[in-house]
């Protein structure tokens, strides 16, 4: 009798065992199929975030663009459109609030400025656009960019598919028919998202 208690004892253990190396294993492989959702999680959430605040910044710059005019006042204080491939400035129409916190529209010169890995933003409102000493102060605009280029397009194409862009704008008579913004944008651990924006601009003239 006391062999035949043994052995399932024995047996028993055993089976205790076997469960516990199975329960084991079932646990080690949910936990990584956990961690490896979650990590994919992230990794999506971070490429959505850098798509969206790409699509913020070409929204706001498309904005400043589409309200944008050449300003000559006969004199000194002309506000001509200038631009490279890191740095842009040109005059346009921003919102403002007055003390009472009333909003308003007026002219505003706004530099944008590709230094280290962000897109920098800047304006000077008012009178202030018509002093060229004034010093703009920036804020970052766009961030973790690996790469930006503005390119610029002339009014002598015939049109949107035979457009001829290139590297800067220097003619201080007129705007350019279209600027073109290609940003990389890249966070830590997800691979770069590359965007491309045209937009068109409209040959307006303020005296």
């Amino acid at each position: 009798m006391k062999m035949k208690s043994n052995k399932r004892r024995g047996f028993t253990l055993l089976e205790l065992l076997l469960a516990i190396s199975i329960s084991a294993l079932v646990l080690v492989s949910a936990y990584s199929g956990l961690r490896l959702g979650w990590v994919s999680y992230q990794r999506l959430d971070g490429q959505i975030q850098s798509y969206q605040s790409g699509r913020s910044g070409f929204f706001r710059l498309a904005k400043d663009l589409g309200n944008s005019f050449l300003f000559d006042a006969g004199d000194d204080s002309r506000v001509a459109f200038s631009g490279t491939q890191g740095e842009m400035s040109f005059a346009t129409l921003v919102r403002s609030k007055n003390k009472e916190g009333i909003t308003y529209i007026e002219a505003a010169k706004v530099f944008y400025k590709f230094e280290g890995k962000n897109l920098l933003r800047a304006f000077l409102k008012g009178k202030a656009l018509l002093n060229p000493g004034l010093e703009p102060e920036y804020e970052v605009f766009l961030s973790d960019l690996t790469g930006l280029a503005f390119s610029y397009a002339s009014r002598e194409s015939a049109g949107p598919s035979s457009l001829s862009w290139k590297d800067s704008w220097t003619d201080k008579t007129m705007l350019p028919a279209a600027v073109r913004l290609q940003l990389t944008q890249a966070q830590k651990g997800l691979p770069p998202v590359t965007l491309l924006k045209s937009i068109r601009l409209t040959n307006i003239s303020l005296r």
